[in-house]
């Protein structure tokens, strides 16, 4: 893709994609990287809006085809508690370590986002294009800390969008500051220009998990 129709896309929403694009490519092409599918350009990405926003999916989705950003859309479903878990088994099996090792902070992380995912229907998506989109995809979405997000990314939006609906219907400050310890509101697969490998094996674990069929037609021929 053209890096300067990149760079003009991301300028829209503020991000500056030029490290991505030039600095991040050449180390990157100079980096020895063990896969299957190491010679193949990685591409597509999986998105989720999860529970907490989903009053808000048709803003959320329109901001991310405004963005530029090619998606093929699942309908909306209540994720099984084994889906969940599979999803997110890094976080867990990393949390139990730390647990075993007299440490619950991440644990007690794992339980927060667990449960918030188990609370209604999330909307689940597959963001198409190559490598240099799915990191920009990545990029857009935004840092999980909210203190540490660009204010222009997708989940720094949602957060400015959702305190004001709460604002304006009465909501109280205890009940604002509950949704703005939210963790992360949209998911976006991991992607690292530095561990291509890695970053292939997040995707496809992640979209087999919840589109095996576009999993098999679209990826795995590849």
């Amino acid at each position: 893709m053209d890096s300067c129709r990149l760079n003009g896309d991301s300028m829209k929403l503020g991000f500056n994609t030029q490290n991505y694009l030039v600095v991040n490519r050449q180390a990157n092409q100079n980096k020895n990287t063990s896969s299957s599918r190491q010679d193949v350009s990685f591409g597509d990405s999986l998105g989720i809006i999860k529970p907490e926003v989903m009053h808000l999916e048709k803003d959320i989705l329109k901001l991310i085809k405004d963005a530029g950003f090619e998606i093929v859309e699942m309908p909306a479903a209540k994720l099984s508690k084994d889906l969940v878990k599979q999803h997110y088994s890094q976080l867990r099996q990393k949390a139990a370590s730390m647990f075993m090792g007299g440490n619950n902070s991440l644990m007690n992380i794992y339980r927060r986002v667990e449960n918030n995912m188990l609370k209604g229907s999330s909307k689940v998506f597959v963001v198409k294009g190559d490598e240099a989109e799915v990191l920009r995809f990545k990029d857009f979405v935004g840092a999980t800390v909210s203190s540490k997000r660009d204010p222009n990314s997708l989940r720094a939006i949602i957060e400015k969008m959702e305190v004001e609906r709460l604002q304006k219907s009465g909501a109280s400050q205890k009940k604002i500051d509950k949704f703005r310890a939210t963790f992360s509101f949209v998911h976006a697969s991991d992607a690292d220009w530095f561990d291509k490998a890695q970053t292939i094996k997040n995707y496809d674990r992640e979209i087999k998990l919840h589109n095996p069929e576009y999993y098999d037609k679209f990826i795995a021929q590849k």
